[in-house]
């Protein structure tokens, strides 16, 4: 157990400037589609360029997010009586309809047990956890509509809005992550059990 609460520590790292640099990325790509739609198309090689440094750190995000979550589930499994196993809590994010609320879930069980917090249904969620899923589900569903749209419509405005929303995503899962990455490698011996 305290073999695994030390690991997280270094993952929580990495994964937490893998996400400033996705926040950055995003940061950079909402103000050249904001110029962009404003009428400075010379930007557009540009936009296409920071689009794909924003898909290489999406694809890092997604890869540290997933080590991290499953390590984070790991060290509380052994202790507390969890719904979501450590493989679930990745797997879940790529079952239709379900992934609309059972990563949520996930991610909030483990919220309310490093922290102690009650994790009965009707009990209140943290308001980071709400706007990180808000942010999530939002820039999940457009881009889809522009993954759709592509080769159809000009997708800049969708494009534009979707990287000023992955700000607040990756801002409030930095948050997050780092919240109960600091937390597990602090122990987790002391916390109190509730799901008894």
């Amino acid at each position: 157990m305290q073999h695994n609460n030390r690991n997280i520590g270094s993952v929580t790292q990495i994964v937490g400037i893998v996400f400033y640099f996705a926040l950055a990325t995003a940061a950079v790509e909402s103000l050249i589609g904001a110029a962009i739609l404003t009428g400075i198309q010379s930007l557009t090689p540009i936009f296409l360029w920071v689009q794909i440094a924003s898909l290489v750190t999406l694809v890092a995000s997604v890869i540290g997010y997933s080590i991290w979550i499953y390590r984070a589930n790991s060290n509380l499994h052994d202790s507390y009586e969890l719904e979501f196993t450590p493989a679930a809590c990745i797997w879940w994010n790529i079952v239709p309809i379900a992934s609309l609320f059972k990563p949520y879930q996930a991610m909030r069980e483990i919220w309310n047990t490093t922290l102690g917090s009650s994790n009965d249904f009707g009990a209140d969620d943290h308001q980071t956890l709400k706007l990180w899923w808000g942010f999530w589900i939002t820039t999940n569903i457009l881009g889809n509509l522009s993954f759709r749209m592509q080769g159809q419509f000009d997708t800049t405005v969708i494009d534009t809005i979707s990287a000023f929303l992955d700000i607040g995503l990756f801002w409030f899962a930095h948050k997050i992550v780092t919240k109960i990455g600091t937390t597990q490698s602090q122990g987790i011996s002391n916390l109190r059990r509730v799901f008894e």
